[in-house]
Formats: structure tokens, sequence, C-alpha cells
């Protein structure tokens, strides 16, 4: 599979995948470190996969607020979208494991059409 088949832009990145296409079924495995598993969101619509993960840490008080020097971890949003095709749309699983997402799609059987060739 050519990274271009899934749409992948190698200029910019918001975390990193592996996607490895086996006789039936793709894997996708992300790195996510960091994230729960409430703030990742998956779904595939029109043959693109899409992940997103979103988390929002909290200062309770100003108190706490006051006390950083440096704030670098507050807000977090991260996204990337892929084009995969000939997937069953009703048999996507997902696990989420020390920071890494796996999302298997089977692969959808094409249909075998028999197509008669009309005799000039």
């Amino acid at each position: 599979v050519l990274p271009e088949t899934f749409g992948i832009s190698h200029l910019t990145r918001a975390f990193k995948c592996d996607i490895q296409r086996l006789e039936d079924k793709v894997v996708v495995e992300c790195e996510l470190p960091g994230f729960k598993k409430e703030d990742i969101n998956i779904s595939f619509e029109d043959k693109v996969l899409t992940v997103e993960a979103k988390k929002d840490e909290k200062v309770e008080n100003e108190k706490d607020k006051n006390n950083y020097i440096v704030r670098e971890r507050f807000t977090q949003s991260v996204r990337r979208s892929f084009v995969v095709e000939n997937i069953d749309d009703e048999n996507i699983k997902a696990k989420y494991e020390d920071g890494i997402l796996t999302i298997t799609l089977s692969k959808k059987m094409p249909e075998k059409v028999d197509k008669k060739i009309v005799i000039d």
C-alpha cells in the first residue's frame, strides 16, 4: 500500500501511525500517549477513517494557576484522516492500551460480477 492511498500528508503529522494491509483486514496503530480512552473519537464515513483526540487539563482554582512557571500541557487536540477502501463498515474494531490505539478494519469481499462481452 502506498502512503498516498491512505491520504497521509508527510508535511504535517498530528501523531504517528502505522498502517498495515493484511490479507483480510487493515490494521491502523496510532500513538496517542497521555490521552484517556474517553478523549478519543473514531469515525468511518465515505471511505474516510478519522481519528481525533482532545483533552483539556483544567486548573481548579486561581492559587494552582499561579504556581505554574511553564504550562504546555493545557489543551491538546489532534486529528488525522485516512482514505481506506473496500472496508466492511459494520465490522470495525478498536482498542486502546498503553497509549496505542489499534483499529482493525475488516475488508469487504468484492462482489463478483460476470460481464458479458459483446462481439462487434
